[in-house]
């Protein structure tokens, strides 16, 4: 959508670029607002447009129409076109506000519009601001406005710069002496001027300095592409209106050409061709076109990577703290230089040759062109200076926080439930709060509900106890000190929102963004110090031993962190207080910094209490301002991409990884004719810094009404100084303009060129469809299972790509355990579900093949893993409803397909996050054991026993020089592992709760201890594990007979024999046929323990290649861009053509009749209540009857059933009798979450009846015989679910009690506001042994897992004190036409315990969940009622 005149600048690109887009397959229709200069050009077609070089043209209906005679269509009419034409992308090239009134025709085709826009002046006209906030896609056409308009523009989504275009096909050298005699100009001096007669681009300036320089030369003339009377100028002054009149005043309008402005490409190209020089002095253009990315940059608020930099900021220079005037960004295409410096491997990586800096040479401090430096000169590190301050306030650093209040002496937080703790507003900065927040920056952390956390170990106890006296002398805050015998470590956790939000603003939120604090270099030295040896005491590692490459002794210090910021100022605090240290950065370390401390010198010795070893010292040389290093390497090498560079206040230096720098002028990469333009807006870009063109310093700068902004005046003066330099040049053998003309070509070749550009424009259109392409990511988060890890680990990098993305959680975002980013795509899902329809956008399951039926709507995708060679037929029906398949390998799509499924599969590489797992390089003693970890749930197929047993084969006795670390979830058969490792020091087994995610910086920990990890299971859907130690740097000893196969090999690990194979899952419950899965060789598995035990380098080696590998080909990012690759198929317009029509995949659930063979699966979730556990459990073991098996959903905090004998002796004794028991953790949530566990559980292992127990009830011996010997007479399945009736154990006459009506309780009245009592909590006469004259059941009962499954299993919402979620599915399945029954003989006993379970031991609480619910549940029966029609 433009202006199509050919002769603009907007037409010109239009002309330019549309058509290229028609030859790549863009189907590209324009909306023509004039067709100046191309009517002879244009034809039109029989289907009614007119078409040019491809474009379909769209002319304005409307044009003279409006009393303006205007020649932009009207909002209606734009409105008619895009809803005939559907358009996927929206491009407009226009001035902005020409085109601000169409934005608001529909949000749809908001969201997919594009706009191109030039910025030529330094001040925002705030309409104009207004109207490009509206935006959600702005292209800048340099990186000038880019800058200007970036800050202002915080709404807009995406933003770029991307440079004019023009066609190396159209405009290309002629003989220059040719052209000019065809035209008349022989032996002339010939400047060139383009450009409309209007107030901006004051051509009457230009013609101002061209009329003064025509004065003195004859032989030079002027042409003057512009109208000279143009009616733009109309509202001018008169001494600016006419050009002839100028010229006519100077004396030379006989040596003036003014040329139309609508003139033939050819004719375009003869007359630049015909120029010597091009001339322009605009008030300002926004057609136009030193460190690299990553460098850091000191500013008062720690380091700042240089691109993060901003205009305002303050940064230190080589003399003070000074303000950022102005930040520059170009693009670079050429040498750079590097530079090492001793002891410290962290210097600059990448600088133009010609930056300058601060170096001495031979006792002489001057600043010195990088490119001119040498090996052995010094360069100065930067000394921190600030106004020492002795304490903080905390309202300056959290005055904005949510609900914060404070008063005179103390600050606190008002929408939480902390809001009567205060703590004092004002922190003196001494030894102790140096030491608190020294700890808190190494092993602390803060939540958003106020959590403070620091994560210890057992030897550290002491220090527990005094950050335990901190928070409580210095805050007011009361913490705990939790042991942990399963981690060996010790947390100590505290609360406060206003502590935890000023710990997170200060020192950083996450472990990559962790700092020393905005304060630090202006703290008292005392606290400085205390900080730094508390952040090493904690985070560092003291090593002792003898150097290889020189055989001293040496003693270091050294600390690992994620933040490269913090690293960076821990050197320079370091070097502050005299101790010399250094970072470095291993290439497959990815974002991680280690930094290291050596003891050479005294003060490095005292200051972490070294034992001084007398040997030579090589530290940096100190004077009053700086340090001084010395360089040791000088490298050169070619880049391209984006440079950054920085205007700053007063002395134009800054501090770039701690060297000073001084500031250079910006050189870019756009060409051009040798030019003369102001020294503004894009001429740099313009003319590569002035390689190929000549400034004309700013004179003035002018404050224009109509269009409020500035535009700036140049210098006549110098404007023809430049003009005589040029003409002398022409004079002389034209080397300048020789020179300039080809570096102009080249360069414009390179970066300008029309192709080259319109490539780039297709990729924002692309970025721009996939964010109106918006997906639906279903899965199980705030977890410890893979799914939960891939979802979080894939939509960052989804959203990276572009992509809008929700989430279906299928606990509705009630894990206590959710991350911010989670639990804020939930709140977006919320808040936009009126908006958008999700069932017409792609749904992707990740998840059990359970679930595929919970997806809706056109597309479903979903990402199955398989561990064995056949999927169950009750798996491939469900997974046949999706539309295409995610699958991670060969294997996994080979599998499926002998499964029976026929779903279109697509490859998505398996994947980790390789932001958080990251080579880890480790430091070993010459004593310390090489260890083995293994990482496993206990399971059949993670086949840990075989692990373990292999590990005691290889070494029977424990002489301190091996270790086996076995981490493992708590439930299973846990218990047998330990009488193995009986007496063995050298086994080390950590349980913990298999269903929360294990702390990041815990298993982090694990990984650094390790040396090899082992992984021998029989079947891995991918090996997450696997992945997360190879790329720590940890060979694998494991198996690649599945997905595995893809990243182990003998290269970076150790492949175990397999022996042969075996039925899959038969040990699990799980009797339909699943194939085989992998055993493996126990003899070679013992042989290769042995030998990597023995070779713990060629370990070692093995372990960086595993990195390598596994960072380079395995990232979350490149399995996006794999799905990405789906997505985009997905949306392709033929696709969706394609899809049209198609039936859904619907799956078809057949309900079988009961017979005597059939198992009831029992479902009881627990929490905290192990006594009533037990009492159950008892109650099942005296049945009549042994046909069931049992699930037990334990979401215990306050007691661990493991350790509970009589727990265990019951359990056992099922086992006997042959009743099978899995114990597994539940989410944390609520027993609606456990209760749908044991569903999924059932559907899974083909159970046909599920009995739904609470914990505190107990069963009648003959209870389940009862209801079952019902289900067999229920040949037609016309019932759902049955339950007997449960009676008050605690009262002899409740159990009798039986109200007169009780034969007209069906559990609601009409009305349905008053809830009756359950029509199960009353014993019966003896003559009535059933009744199924009832709308439901409640609590107990037994139930088709099927047909639960289908109405969407137990209401989620229905949560927090678990308000009748067991009356909705039963009663749906009655609306549906099913029966349900009660047994009346079929006893139970219900002891009514409310101390456990979900529910709250306030009674006031517990009254306002119980209303919520009751409330939440009352509309869902209305919703029932609604969807079956009934009253």
């Amino acid at each position: 959508m433009d202006s199509a005149t050919a002769h603009t600048g907007y037409g010109n690109q239009a002309s330019v670029i549309l058509p290229i887009l028609v030859e790549r397959g863009w189907d590209v229709y324009q909306i023509a607002c004039n067709c100046w200069g191309l009517e002879n050009q244009i034809k039109e077609s029989e289907d009614g447009y007119y078409y040019y070089k491809g474009v379909k043209l769209i002319k304005n209906p409307d044009l003279g129409k409006s009393k303006e005679g205007g020649i932009y269509p009207s909002k209606e009419t734009v409105k008619k076109i895009f809803e005939e034409i559907k358009p996927d992308i929206v491009f407009s090239l226009n001035d902005f506000y020409r085109v601000a009134d169409y934005l608001n025709i529909s949000e749809d085709f908001k969201n997919k519009w594009v706009h191109w826009l030039p910025v030529d002046n330094s001040h925002a006209n705030k309409d104009w601001l207004q109207f490009e906030r509206q935006m959600k896609y702005l292209i800048f056409l340099s990186s000038f406005g880019y800058y200007q308009r970036v800050e202002d523009l915080d709404s807009v989504r995406y933003t770029d710069a991307i440079y004019h275009a023009v066609s190396s096909k159209d405009f290309y050298p002629l003989d220059k002496e040719k052209v000019k005699d065809a035209h008349g100009l022989k032996n002339k001096f010939v400047i060139i001027t383009v450009g409309r007669h209007q107030p901006r681009k004051m051509i009457y300036h230009t013609a101002n300095a061209v009329g003064r320089f025509l004065q003195k030369h004859n032989d030079a003339v002027w042409i003057c592409k512009s109208d000279p009377k143009d009616r733009a100028m109309e509202n001018s002054k008169e001494e600016e209106k006419d050009l002839e009149k100028i010229m006519r005043n100077c004396g030379v309008l006989d040596r003036v050409m003014f040329v139309p402005m609508a003139l033939p490409t050819d004719q375009l190209n003869d007359l630049y061709n015909t120029g010597d020089i091009f001339i322009h002095l605009s008030g300002g253009e926004g057609f136009g076109l030193c460190l690299i990315p990553g460098t850091c940059i000191k500013t008062s608020g720690g380091y700042k990577n240089i691109e993060d930099v901003k205009k305002g900021d303050e940064v230190y220079t080589h003399k003070s703290l000074q303000k950022v005037n102005d930040t520059m960004c170009r693009e670079y295409n050429g040498e750079l230089i590097s530079i090492d410096v001793k002891n410290k491997k962290d210097a600059i990586k990448g600088i133009t040759p010609n930056h300058p800096v601060l170096v001495k040479r031979n006792n002489i401090i001057d600043w010195i062109p990088a490119g001119e430096l040498k090996v052995g000169d010094l360069v100065a590190y930067h000394k921190s200076k600030q106004e020492e301050i002795c304490s903080i306030d905390l309202v300056d650093y959290i005055w904005d926080y949510n609900g914060i209040k404070y008063d005179d002496d103390s600050i606190w937080c008002s929408c939480t439930n902390q809001s009567l703790v205060k703590i004092p507003r004002i922190i003196a900065l001494d030894e102790e709060m140096g030491t608190f927040f020294g700890w808190y920056i190494a092993k602390g952390s803060s939540a958003m509900n106020g959590s403070i956390e620091f994560s210890l170990c057992d030897a550290e106890e002491d220090i527990a106890n005094k950050l335990k006296n901190t928070l409580s002398a210095r805050f007011g805050i009361e913490s705990k000190i939790i042991h942990s015998q399963s981690a060996h470590g010790i947390r100590l956790i505290g609360c406060s929102s206003v502590l935890g939000e000023f710990l997170r603003t200060v020192f950083g939120r996450g472990a990559r963004n962790k700092t020393l604090g905005t304060f630090f270099n202006s703290a008292p030295q005392i606290y400085r110090e205390a900080l730094l040896k508390a952040y090493f005491k904690g985070d560092g590692c003291h090593y002792c031993g003898i150097r290889k490459d020189s055989g001293y002794p040496t003693e270091e210090v050294t600390a690992v962190t994620a933040s490269k910021k913090l690293a960076r100022e821990i050197v320079d605090a370091l070097l502050d207080i005299g101790v010399d240290s250094s970072i470095s950065f291993d290439r497959t370390m990815r974002d991680s910094a280690q930094i290291r401390v050596r003891g050479r010198h005294k003060r490095t010795s005292e200051f972490f209490g070294m034992v001084d070893k007398k040997r030579p010292i090589a530290m940096s040389k100190e004077d009053g301002e700086y340090w001084w290093f010395e360089i040791r390497a000088i490298n050169r090498y070619h880049y391209s991409g984006y440079v950054y560079n920085l205007s700053v206040n007063v002395d134009e230096s800054y501090i770039a990884n701690g060297i000073c720098v001084h500031n250079c002028y910006v050189e870019s990469m756009l060409a051009g004719t040798p030019c003369i333009l102001n020294d503004n807006t894009t001429s740099p870009e313009l003319t590569g810094g002035w390689k190929f063109g000549l400034p004309v310093p700013i004179q003035s700068t002018n404050f224009v009404d109509g269009f409020q902004c500035n535009f700036d005046v140049g210098d006549l003066d110098e404007a023809v100084k430049q003009l005589e330099f040029v003409y002398n040049d022409w004079k002389n053998g034209k080397t300048w303009l020789t020179q300039a003309s080809r570096e102009g070509r080249e360069f414009h070749m390179k970066w300008c060129d029309s192709a080259n550009i319109t490539t780039k424009i297709e990729e924002v259109f692309q970025r721009v469809i996939r964010y109106n392409n918006k997906v639906m990511w279903f899965s199980i988060f705030g977890t410890g299972t893979g799914y939960a890890a891939l979802s979080e680990y894939m939509l960052p990098a989804l959203e990276e790509l572009g992509y809008d993305v929700y989430i279906n959680d299928w606990w509705g975002n009630q894990s206590p355990i959710l991350t911010d980013y989670i639990r804020g795509l939930y709140q977006k899902t919320l808040k936009n579900e009126q908006k958008v329809n999700f069932n017409e956008i792609p749904q992707i399951l990740c998840w059990g093949f359970t679930s595929y039926p919970n997806l809706k709507g056109k597309y479903k995708l979903g990402f199955p893993f398989v561990e064995s060679t056949r999927l169950r037929k009750f798996y491939a029906d469900r997974v046949n409803m999706a539309d295409f398949l995610l699958v991670s390998s060969d294997f996994t799509m080979n599998v499926l397909k002998n499964s029976g499924v026929n779903t279109e599969m697509r490859k998505v590489r398996p994947y980790i996050d390789t932001n958080k797992f990251k080579y880890i390089q480790r430091i070993r003693k010459p004593d310390d054991p090489f260890t083995f970890l293994h990482i496993g749930v206990m399971q059949e197929r993670k086949n840990t026993h075989q692990c373990l047993d292999g590990y005691l084969q290889a070494f029977p006795e424990d002489n301190g020089k091996t270790k086996l670390i076995i981490k493992s979830g708590d439930f299973g058969d846990v218990s047998s592992l330990r009488p193995k490792c009986e007496g063995r020091k050298d086994i080390e087994i950590i349980f913990t709760d298999g269903m929360k995610p294990f702390p990041l910086e815990e298993l982090m920990k694990l990984y650094e201890r390790a040396d090899c990890y082992v992984n021998i299971s029989h079947g891995e859907g991918i090996g997450m594990p696997d992945l997360e130690a190879m790329a720590t740097g940890l060979p694998v000893i494991g198996s690649n007979w599945d997905t595995r196969g893809l990243f182990i090999d003998d290269e970076v690990g150790y492949v175990v024999k397999i022996a042969g194979y075996a039925p899959a899952y038969r040990h699990s419950g799980i009797e339909e046929d699943c194939g085989v899965w992998a055993m493996f060789d126990g003899d070679d598995y013992v042989r290769i323990l042995k030998h990597v035990a023995k070779n713990p380098e060629e370990a070692r080696e093995k372990g960086r290649k595993s990195a390598e590998k596994i960072l380079n080909n395995f990232s979350a990012d490149q399995a996006a861009k794999d799905l990405d690759d789906v997505l985009m198929e997905i949306y392709d317009i033929k696709v969706n053509n394609k899809w049209a029509d198609r039936e859904e995949r619907k799956l078809k659930i057949t309900v079988s009749p009961i017979t005597d063979k059939d198992k009831i699966l029992i479902g009881i979730p627990s929490k905290d209540r192990a006594e009533s556990l037990v009492r159950l459990l008892k109650s099942l073991l005296n049945q009549t009857v042994s046909n069931f098996d049992i699930v037990i959903v334990d979401d215990s905090v306050k007691e661990n059933y493991l350790q509970i004998n009589k727990l265990n002796d019951v359990i056992n004794k099922l086992f006997e009798k042959g009743i099978y028991v899995l114990r597994m953790r539940g989410q944390g949530i609520n027993q609606v979450a456990a209760h749908n566990d044991v569903l999924h559980q059932a559907l899974e292992r083909g159970y046909k009846l599920v009995y739904r127990l609470d914990d505190d009830v107990t069963l009648e011996p003959d209870n389940i015989e009862r209801i079952f010997k019902e289900f067999l007479k229920d040949e037609k399945c016309e019932y759902s679910a049955m339950g007997g009736i449960f009676l008050n154990p605690y009262n002899e006459e409740s159990k009798n009690y039986l109200p007169k009506n009780w034969r007209n309780i069906k559990e609601f009245d009409g009305s349905i506001n008053t809830l009756l009592p359950s029509a199960q909590y009353y014993k019966y006469p003896d003559d009535v042994e059933t009744r199924d004259d009832i709308e439901h059941l409640y609590s107990s009962y037994i139930y088709r897992p099927e047909l639960i499954y289908l109405v969407g299993g137990f209401p989620r919402d229905l949560s927090n004190v678990a308000f009748r979620e067991e009356t909705l599915p039963v009663y749906e399945t009655k609306l549906q036409g099913y029966k349900l029954k009660i047994v009346t003989k079929a006893i139970g006993y219900h002891y009514n315990e409310m101390s456990g379970g979900c529910r709250s031991n306030d009674p006031k609480m517990v009254k306002e969940m119980y209303e919520r619910d009751q409330a939440i549940f009352i509309d869902k029966i209305k919703e029932l009622k609604k969807k079956y029609n009934k009253k």
